[in-house]
């Protein structure tokens, strides 16, 4: 929970270098702090860990109702976990991260380098650009994976993985200085960030940098992208540090989504969007806990429901339905959304 908040309240970014290259809105919309409450029809269960590691967290779900995550050992190893529809869990062996499942169930993460994982195959390592890390960070279902890498030099930049070309250096594809590539959908989209704010690039549409939520505050980043092309992640909203979970979807402006719990100095985060626009996300207030939110255009944000006995929940992820998330409160953890 310590690292969300230090991703949450930190300056994500530095200002925009050359602010003529951005279009921006001349007045976004902006929400409000809401009451946490929970809204009517979304469940919560837990999910088991393992008897020799209890206490899991679950990072995605896919459209069928598998979840990935871990749950760390008495050694330290954080054993790769996947969860059936059913909530049964299964240990696929060694130590690492995981990230992503794809609803073909291919499973990306990072075992010290970036890594794929299929019933099939098992574990196939993806290599580096170069350097002594690299970390995958979502898949999509032809097999193209994005993440990002230490390079030769000592740096790091995003990557592209496709199964026909290898691992390729965001920065040659783009001609940005990319940090970063956090997502991909089925269009061979990738969302990516870098100093100037989050951006896209295809094949076919080349780059584009997103616009930010206001002209002064540019402290953006992206986190998810849907298959329409709609992009959620967090940018700035005044100079005082309040960095709110935000919206790019096709056709609009940039849209902040606001928070939730008590007014006073707010942070929030959208880390996924559903195909037919649920968002799901994470905030934090000066009054307590992190509380994990949905959005939804009919009914903008609701926090979403909290196990009994638990406090907090955090960093959830939904499916490309819609349908259900995953995330974490005291333990793993899936909201049946519908």
């Amino acid at each position: 929970m310590k690292s969300m908040t230090a991703v949450m309240i930190m300056t994500v970014l530095a200002c925009a270098a050359d602010p003529t290259a951005i279009s921006t809105p001349t007045q976004p919309p902006l929400a409000t702090v809401t009451p946490a409450s929970p809204i009517d029809g979304i469940s919560v269960s837990r999910l088991p860990g393992l008897p020799h590691a209890p206490f899991a967290t679950a990072v995605d779900v896919n459209s069928a109702g598998y979840v990935v995550g871990y749950a760390r050992d008495a050694n330290g190893c954080d054993r790769i976990l996947l969860w059936s529809p059913t909530g049964v869990p299964s240990d696929l062996g060694g130590c690492g991260q995981p990230y992503r499942i794809s609803d073909n169930n291919v499973i990306v993460g990072s075992r010290t380098t970036a890594f794929v994982w299929t019933a099939a195959t098992g574990f196939v390592d993806l290599g580096t650009l170069g350097g002594s890390w690299s970390i995958a960070r979502d898949v999509n279902e032809i097999g193209w994976v994005v993440g990002s890498s230490a390079t030769q030099d000592g740096g790091a930049s995003g990557f592209l993985y496709t199964p026909s070309a290898g691992m390729r250096d965001l920065r040659s594809l783009t001609g940005l200085q990319s940090l970063d590539a956090t997502a991909v959908n089925s269009r061979g989209q990738v969302l990516g960030r870098m100093p100037e704010g989050p951006f896209l690039w295809s094949e076919t549409g080349g780059t584009s940098i997103l616009p930010p939520l206001t002209r002064r505050y540019r402290r953006g980043a992206g986190f998810g992208l849907n298959d329409r092309g709609d992009v959620v992640g967090q940018d700035a909203i005044s100079y005082l540090g309040d960095i709110w979970a935000t919206a790019w979807l096709i056709g609009s402006s940039p849209m902040s989504l606001g928070t939730i719990g008590c007014a006073g100095i707010t942070a929030s985060l959208a880390t996924s969007i559903s195909n037919d626009r649920t968002i799901v996300g994470t905030s934090v207030d000066i009054c307590g806990p992190f509380r994990s939110f949905i959005w939804r255009a009919e009914t903008g944000i609701h926090e979403l429901p909290i196990p009994p006995g638990d406090l907090s929940c955090g960093w959830p992820r939904v499916n490309r339905r819609g349908t259900l998330a995953a995330g974490t409160c005291s333990t793993a953890v899936v909201w049946r959304l519908r």
